[in-house]
């Protein structure tokens, strides 16, 4: 096996839907998560070697997910992913998901990720590591590099959070998922009963890490939204989106 592509099946099980039987957004990039992380051991690249042989970590910095539809509970997704060359520190990483029973297009997703050390929490340089993946040269990205987030100018709904144990993953600091759930959180039922988001850019500025409490603002502008994250005056995280009617499969 060359690496150059992998894909992953998951069904979709009740822990990975909201109540209205669709897909979490979270559990969504979970599964990419867990896609990427199998690609990057096939490469030799896992996270224990990253470790061991550099000191290193990836993380992720931004990303752009477009939804033709949200997957339900019962659908089995088939999500297959591919690095492109690697552009000054970033490594694009993009996945397609697909109905793994019908082919039919739940979305695609776009990623930018570094390279962080893990003593420091700096970023480094791809350097040797970006010498050891495979040349992907040949290959097309399905969708363009994630955009930049776009801040409305509406007033923003302010609360206070303090990140939680279930907010940390293995980097010891906020997963990038869980700042999903935040935002699905500030959105509130009152709308995710009616309508689902349909697409999303994300940018992951600053980590948070697990005594660092956060100010989160939320802006609304008629179905398009953007939420953010702040520790004291350092933007850790921003996102912008939009929201679509609910499919009458999601509420059957």
């Amino acid at each position: 096996m060359d690496w150059k592509q992998y894909t992953g099946t998951f069904p979709v099980l009740t822990r990975d839907v909201d109540y209205m039987g669709t897909l979490r957004p979270a559990s969504m990039l979970e599964m990419c998560q867990e896609v990427a992380t199998i690609h990057s051991t096939g490469m030799g690249l896992s996270r224990e070697t990253l470790l061991k042989n550099h000191g290193v970590v990836w993380v992720l910095t931004s990303l752009e997910t477009h939804l033709d539809c949200l997957p339900v509970l019962g659908d089995e997704i088939a999500i297959t992913t591919q690095h492109m060359p690697t552009r000054h520190f970033f490594f694009p990483r993009y996945y397609t998901l697909t109905d793994a029973r019908t082919g039919q297009s739940f979305g695609t997703i776009a990623s930018l990720w570094v390279l962080m050390d893990i003593q420091t929490r700096r970023m480094q340089a791809p350097g040797e590591i970006a010498r050891m993946m495979p040349d992907n040269s040949d290959l097309v990205a399905p969708t363009p590099l994630p955009a930049p987030v776009s801040i409305l100018s509406d007033a923003p709904q302010v609360s206070e959070y303090h990140p939680l144990v279930t907010d940390l993953d293995l980097n010891r600091h906020v997963n990038n998922a869980r700042y999903l759930d935040w935002c699905l959180n500030a959105l509130g039922m009152e709308t995710l009963t009616d309508f689902e988001i349909s697409n999303f850019i994300a940018n992951y500025r600053h980590e948070v890490l697990p005594d660092e409490p956060v100010t989160i603002e939320l802006r609304r502008h008629d179905q398009q939204f953007s939420f953010s994250v702040m520790h004291h005056d350092t933007r850790c995280f921003d996102l912008s989106g939009s929201l679509r009617p609910r499919s009458k499969q999601a509420k059957a």
